[in-house]
């Protein structure tokens, strides 16, 4: 035989359950669940030659493996890198948002070490949706 407490505690129960019970009337979620549309991106693309001396030199001849392009883009803290074998003598970055950016040019060892005085800076380099924003060609002389 169930007691005055013991029926109590069950109807609390059956009531705490209740919600726990889901229909189909419920409301929709908060949050949409259709993914947002991706911003709208682009490339750059930069050729280059290496002096060594004043003389032309090949990546072998200065030690370079790889063209690392640091950017940034303008009015924000985070960036980037490009990364492309030194001996293409040409590359494409990987697709990245429209805006404006600056931009650190350098080429590194096997090590990941700069083989140049200092990296060549090129600021306000403007992605176009989906442009290819051709970069002036360097040449990076090797002391």
């Amino acid at each position: 035989m169930m007691t005055r407490f013991h029926c109590a505690a069950l109807v609390v129960l059956l009531v705490a359950l209740a919600p726990a019970c889901g229909g189909d009337d419920e409301a929709s979620p908060d949050a949409n669940l259709t993914p947002d549309a991706r911003p709208p991106r682009g490339t750059f693309s930069l050729e280059w030659t290496i002096t060594q001396g004043g003389d032309p030199a090949t990546c072998a001849d200065v030690n370079g493996s790889q063209v690392v392009i640091s950017f940034i883009k303008q009015g924000t803290a985070g960036g980037d890198n490009a990364v492309i074998n030194c001996t293409a003598g040409s590359g494409v970055s990987q697709e990245i948002n429209v805006g404006t950016y600056d931009l650190d040019i350098d080429l590194v060892d096997t090590s990941i070490q700069s083989v140049l005085d200092s990296p060549i800076m090129v600021n306000g380099v403007e992605i176009t949706e989906n442009g290819e924003t051709a970069l002036d060609p360097v040449v990076f002389e090797v002391p």
